[in-house]
């Protein structure tokens, strides 16, 4: 695991290395000195803001439990730490077993928290649709989308057939797999039976990426520039799809290098797009390792494979 986190680690500072080196160092620097000291306040917020409105999609689904939503939100806001250091966005799932200090079941809570990251990927989509079409073409957008109905089409076959679950509880869960009992039977309520928790994770993850762009936008168009909203939206909903490929850390690196040449499209210069990115991604980083600081003594991720164990 260690290995494979600093070689993931490793990927995301050579990227991040290229993409400096490419729109080139003082360049970016000049930029970061342009900015108002009143709009680093705006880099604060969606480091926050994701950890709110998807603390809430869980929330909701998990609301016949006995847990406060302030429990919700502060086991989601390690688990969002956690996840930097975790390829693609495998660090969410952390949330499963921190859960489980408040008598969640496991299965029933890995079954909120896979819809949340399947209705993520969903919105995700929607918005990039205009960006893929745009830039990419209209026959790269058709095939982009079979690819993601292929995809969708394989993770819930993997869900909903016999063969597959067992497969996945003999060969990979293997002790484990008492923990996650209920996660279909869950899974399948929840897509069945529980719509309004449905249409709540897709509003609250809808407001997640309209409010991230926006605040970008307003970064951007602070430069002189006069980008609308769903340009922005697009294209950082498809920045935002690269992060689920496990290839770095959190996607770092690949998410702004997409995103960066994106609005170069668009029509912005890369060293204002990077400068902004690189700010959104330390601060990321920072307040990431200050969460993971202060609950230290109540959890790590030894703690975490503990209270898989118990």
């Amino acid at each position: 695991m260690k290995k494979n986190v600093l070689i993931r680690a490793g990927i995301s500072v050579l990227i991040i290395f290229f993409l400096i080196r490419k729109v080139n160092f003082y360049e970016i620097i000049n930029v970061l000195r342009e900015i108002r000291p009143a709009y680093y306040i705006l880099f604060l917020i969606p480091f926050y803001l994701v950890i709110l409105l998807s603390s809430l999609g869980i929330y909701y689904f998990l609301r016949s439990e006995k847990i406060k939503f302030r429990e919700v939100y502060k086991f989601k806001m390690i688990s969002r730490s956690f996840s930097l250091f975790f390829p693609g966005q495998f660090g969410d799932f952390t949330l499963v077993p921190l859960l489980k200090n408040k008598n969640i079941p496991m299965g029933k809570s890995l079954a909120a928290q896979s819809i949340n990251k399947i209705i993520s990927l969903c919105v995700l989509m929607i918005f990039a649709s205009y960006g893929l079409f745009i830039y990419f073409g209209k026959n790269k957008f058709i095939e982009y989308l079979f690819y993601f109905f292929v995809l969708m089409v394989i993770v819930f076959l993997l869900i909903s057939s016999p063969v597959s679950r067992r497969f996945i509880r003999k060969y990979i869960l293997r002790k484990y797999a008492s923990l996650f009992s209920g996660f279909y039977t869950n899974f399948r309520y929840y897509l069945q039976h529980d719509k309004k928790a449905l249409l709540f994770n897709f509003v609250s993850l809808s407001l997640w990426i309209i409010s991230t762009s926006f605040i970008i936008m307003i970064l951007i168009n602070s430069f002189g520039y006069n980008l609308n909203l769903l340009t922005i939206t697009s294209i950082q909903s498809i920045g935002s799809l690269s992060s689920f490929l496990p290839i770095s850390l959190s996607g770092a690196g690949v998410r702004e290098s997409i995103v960066v040449y994106l609005l170069y499209l668009a029509g912005t210069q890369p060293s204002v797009t990077t400068s902004i990115l690189l700010v959104f991604l330390a601060i990321s980083y920072l307040n990431s390792g200050i969460v993971m600081l202060i609950y230290s003594k109540e959890f790590s991720l030894e703690k975490v494979k503990k209270m898989l164990q118990s």
